[in-house]
């Protein structure tokens, strides 16, 4: 089993459309995830919002999204 030590935490203020930037900034940074954070009531409303769509559909990387806690 491998472990990752990585600590480092990056906070990255943009400007721009919002998709592109995510999108951008994972290129950049050689992510080889993104993780979306869900709104309140996702799963009851059964509907998933425009940005992550789009990003699920041009990520060349996988994206994981994380519900509310409950």
């Amino acid at each position: 089993m491998l472990a990752c030590n990585y600590q480092s935490r990056e906070i990255i203020i943009t400007a721009g459309n919002l998709l592109d930037e995510i999108l951008a900034n994972a290129e950049k940074h050689d992510c080889n995830l993104i993780v979306m954070g869900l709104r309140e009531g996702f799963i009851a409303d059964n509907s998933i919002g425009n940005t992550i769509k789009l990003i699920m559909c041009r990520s060349k990387i996988p994206v994981i999204m994380v519900p509310p806690p409950q």
